[in-house]
């Protein structure tokens, strides 16, 4: 490696100083251990003032064959600035005319035997870089403007990289996103020099996880999902947000329940269905759909009037015991006569209830009578019963053939009239009444038929 009398300068091998202070004395050769691949080197000029002879060789020899040559010419040239167009030199203005000095013969080795110097395809480059003012996210930075690299020769060109060697491109130099150095590579012909630029861009980046309840929203988003949004920081500039989101669904059941009478569920003490909303454990609403069943649900009905002579059953429902006022077991409970009637039941799952009903007997003015009745001895509708006539024991009653002969005669109603006359079937057919209430009433008329 060598420089002109009047200047020195260092070397540089991947970034690192190899070799520094080198001038015209210490012209000579150097042992450098590098391993395979590709490596970038930089030969800087420093005390530049005039004009400069710079040159370089690598030669592929021991220490030995070193120590005995005579001449360069004794080594094995692997390199030599004079063969090879491209090799990295830096610091220097190409602007500038140089020229090699003859003032040696081993200079001659860097410069053409026709007088045009081979060394002014390594004239140093000098790329002046001018940091940018830090920007807001959303403008970018552009380092491809002409500020960026002012106080640089105008004959440059460039190039823009991510890494210092220059081999990884910068896509979008015009708009850059993230802070960070970058890299310009400033060329002349076949030399160039990389130079780093530091980016500053303002933006603030924040992750969120939430979760929210079904209806409601989060920054405007009301889906489950991953959303990146851009917001206005304190300092003025976008803030980027990314927001993971989880809307949990509504839920909604149905459910069957019993209880026993005199207690409930979710405050419900009654048999029928209902619509509740609760919190779950998520936090979110749940609506609950409840079929409430009250065992047992004994119901007698209301209190009932009773026709004089008469009866009604009471029927409280389908229950596994009963227990009526009088120690009856039965299911049901026939009543003949006014007064309180009550009965005690117990279901399947071992609930009870009780209900109470009062049966009020009336003297009561019949106001229907059957039109029909089959007396075939088969033990149904074998008499005409006719609720409420009992209530009137002065009444009478008259049935006449369809030719006017009295069949059947009767003070009160004790016994229904079974379908003779005299202990014999009367034939089938229609046969007509005449009852009189004795009550100050009109008589009562119609007609009955007798089917066998």
């Amino acid at each position: 490696m060598g420089f002109s009398a009047d200047n020195s300068g260092m070397l540089e091998i991947d970034g690192k100083v190899i070799i520094k202070n080198i001038g015209f004395l210490y012209w000579g050769i150097y042992k450098i251990s590098l391993p395979k691949g590709k490596h970038l080197v930089e030969f800087k000029v420093v005390n530049f003032g005039g004009p400069a002879a710079i040159g370089f060789e690598i030669y592929n020899n021991t220490k030995d064959q070193i120590l005995k040559s005579q001449s360069y010419g004794d080594l094995n040239l692997v390199f030599s600035t004079l063969l090879e167009k491209g090799a990295t030199v830096e610091d220097g203005d190409p602007f500038y005319t140089y020229s090699c000095p003859l003032n040696g013969n081993f200079m001659l080795d860097y410069c053409g035997s026709s007088g045009i110097p081979v060394c002014t395809q390594f004239v140093p480059i000098d790329v002046k870089i001018t940091n940018p003012a830090p920007v807001c996210l959303s403008a970018g930075v552009d380092i491809t403007l002409p500020q960026i690299t002012a106080g640089s020769p105008s004959s440059l060109s460039y190039t823009y990289w991510k890494d210092r060697l220059a081999t990884i491109p910068l896509t979008n130099p015009d708009n850059i996103k993230k802070s960070g150095t970058y890299y310009i590579k400033g060329s002349y012909e076949s030399c160039s020099m990389v130079k780093p630029v530091n980016v500053v861009v303002k933006s603030t980046a924040s992750t969120i996880n939430s979760v929210i309840c079904l209806g409601s929203s989060y920054g405007g988003h009301n889906k489950s999902g991953t959303y990146v949004d851009t917001l206005l920081a304190a300092n003025g500039c976008d803030s980027i947000r990314t927001l993971n989101l989880t809307v949990k669904t509504l839920a909604d059941t149905s459910v069957s329940v019993s209880v026993c009478k005199g207690d409930g569920y979710l405050g419900h003490t009654k048999s029928g269905i209902y619509r509740d909303t609760l919190r779950t454990v998520n936090g979110c609403d749940s609506l609950v759909t409840t079929n409430l069943t009250v065992n047992p649900n004994v119901d007698l009905g209301p209190d009932k009037q009773l026709c004089l002579g008469d009866s009604l059953t009471l029927r409280p429902g389908q229950f596994r015991n009963y227990l009526w006022q009088d120690g009856s077991t039965l299911p049901y409970y026939k009543v003949k006569t006014g007064g309180i009637y009550w009965v005690k039941v117990a279901d399947e799952n071992g609930c009870t209830g009780a209900d109470t009903i009062a049966v009020n007997e009336t003297i009561c003015i019949p106001s229907r009578f059957p039109n029909t009745f089959t007396p075939n001895g088969d033990g149904i509708n074998d008499t005409w019963d006719i609720n409420g006539l009992r209530g009137f024991p002065q009444c009478t009653v008259f049935i006449y053939s369809r030719w006017g002969q009295l069949v059947f005669k009767s003070i009160g109603y004790p016994k229904p009239w079974d379908g003779r006359e005299n202990g014999k079937d009367l034939p089938v057919g229609t046969y007509y009444y005449v009852i009189e209430l004795r009550n100050g009433t009109p008589p009562l008329s119609g007609y009955v038929t007798i089917i066998r």
